[in-house]
């Protein structure tokens, strides 16, 4: 089993002074001033967007000669990042092996994912964290955003894949412009309607039609994720709006 990640572990993992992936997509998720997720299907994107790092980082692969295709995880590996290495060492233990789709679902359940990225940002200086208690003790916390450049390039970037005719994109930024798209992300930042004309191209970034430098197999894995994330985003809805529509109703506390 080879762990290289998307293109052989060469330039597509992020520095440390770079965002990973799954932050740059928590920073589309959160209101940039209520420094709340929009909505339940941000979770399980949130998870897609954990998975892709992973397989960036070559942490993780798909063993395809099994039938069910379970994630296997780098045995001998580790990062600077407590959230990528929490969610290894929950992989490594876990018997018996599980598919990608089934890892989202653990990744994407609760808010313990999305608080941990979080903090991680306001570490870096890009948010700030807010806690009140609710009338029953519940704590809330938001992360309004403190430094708008971090969000600002991301935007950016997504633009140029989006909107321009760029025959190269790179495939981090490919997989973020699919997942957003799934989790309705994209229509707050451009607009419903300059979106419109292009949702040809939203399909090729997400068949990595568009992505250079990759091998076949890699581009399979990047379409593994992008699809698995629009496919439980669509299933997991119900699961995950009870626990989202009782977040939001809170959300007067804010106030």
């Amino acid at each position: 089993m080879s762990f290289t990640g998307f293109a052989g572990g060469a330039g597509t993992g992020s520095s440390p002074a770079e965002l990973a992936l799954h932050e740059e997509f928590l920073l589309l998720c959160l209101h940039d001033n209520k420094g709340v997720i929009r909505s339940g299907k941000c979770r399980l994107g949130i998870a897609g967007a954990l998975a892709a790092e992973m397989f960036f980082q070559g942490l993780i692969a798909i063993d395809r000669s099994r039938r069910r295709k379970p994630v296997v995880a780098n045995p001998s590996r580790w990062l600077n990042d407590p959230v990528l290495n929490d969610c290894l060492q929950q992989m490594r233990r876990w018997k018996p092996q599980m598919p990608l789709a089934a890892w989202m679902l653990v990744l994407g359940y609760g808010n313990w994912i999305e608080h941990r990225i979080a903090e991680r940002l306001c570490w870096r200086g890009i948010l700030r964290r807010e806690e009140k208690f609710s009338f029953m003790q519940l704590s809330l916390k938001r992360y309004p955003e403190i430094n708008p450049d971090p969000k600002r390039k991301v935007i950016e970037r997504l633009r140029e894949a989006i909107f321009s005719d760029a025959g190269n994109v790179s495939p981090r930024t490919a997989v973020l412009a699919s997942l957003a798209n799934s989790c309705d992300l994209l229509k707050p930042v451009f607009g419903r309607e300059e979106l419109r004309p292009h949702q040809v191209r939203l399909v090729q970034l997400a068949k990595g039609q568009l992505v250079g430098g990759m091998v076949v197999s890699s581009v399979s894995a990047a379409n593994s994720i992008v699809v698995g994330a629009g496919t439980l985003v669509s299933v997991g809805i119900t699961v995950f709006g009870i626990g989202s529509a009782i977040w939001e109703k809170l959300e007067w506390l804010w106030k």
